[in-house]
């Protein structure tokens, strides 16, 4: 197998990882901020013991400016998982996944701020139908239901990821991958310990801890390291573009395990999102070959 195709398998790999998110938040009883919290506390002190005492790298960054930065990113992840995780409580997994999707129509435009690059005419023409794919698969859009709320709350949590991730991409040559992902579940942490306190937290439930451990382990710790480590081999705009299959996963998951039916709109916007992956797939690697032979 070529490093190519490698990290091509790596990055749908992180995909299915992220799309259990939104069922393990669903088949919970506790609240959404200490899912945020506990989550992170679980997923950060593992990262941590696999640092420091297997990797035996450095925890602190290497300077007060990279530190501020590390911390920024870690508060915008803390906001797209506490809007996602509200988002799948109040609505469905498809519609919050749906409306998460629209990060790759922030990120087109967001990234070139940051790096001083030009907008690219194909990537905006492939963020516009997988746009279009979104607005196809959500089956009712009124102000006064539930769904909208959880659509509105997924496209903020598609803005946070978004920043998140271009931010991301300055540090992840110089820091990898593990040692970003801890400080941004360190910052979760802190930002939603002072919410915890209070209410039913459902402590007795057993089902409830073993997909927190669950969530914890394989959508935190797992999926998002192999997303940023991503960032190494792929453009953010690419990997946001085509991480549109987490929609497409997302909803046959919720299909499987919540019994959550999509419309057959959705169905339909699933098809075109997909479409929109593969196409971004092909000219990712076209252009890869291209430069290689000049």
């Amino acid at each position: 197998m070529d490093e190519k195709t490698k990290h091509f398998l790596q990055l749908n790999l992180a995909f299915l990882l992220l799309s259990t998110g939104g069922i393990f938040a669903k088949l919970m009883v506790f609240p959404p901020v200490f899912i945020n919290f506990a989550r992170a506390v679980v997923a950060g002190t593992i990262l941590f013991f696999i640092i420091f005492f297997i990797k035996k790298e450095k925890i602190l960054p290497k300077n007060k400016k990279d530190l501020f930065g590390l911390l920024v990113i870690g508060f915008f992840m803390a906001i797209h998982w506490i809007t996602v995780i509200v988002a799948v409580k109040i609505s469905t997994v498809a519609i919050t996944m749906l409306a998460v999707g629209l990060a790759p129509i922030f990120t087109v435009f967001i990234e070139p701020l940051f790096f001083r690059t030009k907008l690219n005419r194909f990537d905006i023409l492939l963020a516009t139908i997988a746009f279009g794919g979104l607005l196809m698969m959500i089956p009712e859009f009124s102000l006064s239901n539930q769904l909208t709320i959880g659509a509105i709350l997924g496209a903020i949590s598609a803005l946070a990821l978004s920043i998140r991730s271009v931010i991301s991409r300055k540090y992840v040559q110089k820091y990898g991958a593990s040692l970003l992902m801890f400080y941004q579940l360190l910052v979760t942490a802190i930002v939603s310990l002072p919410f915890i306190w209070g209410g039913d937290l459902g402590f007795a439930n057993f089902p409830s801890w073993m997909y927190l451990v669950l969530l914890a382990i394989l959508g935190t710790l797992f999926g998002h390291t192999l997303l940023v480590h991503s960032f190494k081999h792929f453009t953010v705009s690419k990997v946001t573009i085509q991480s549109n299959l987490i929609t497409v996963y997302a909803i046959i998951l919720a299909m499987l395990v919540l019994h959550e039916i999509p419309h057959v709109k959705t169905l339909f916007g699933g098809t075109v999102i997909v479409a929109v992956a593969i196409a971004e797939a092909i000219r990712h690697n076209h252009m890869s070959k291209k430069s290689r032979l000049n």
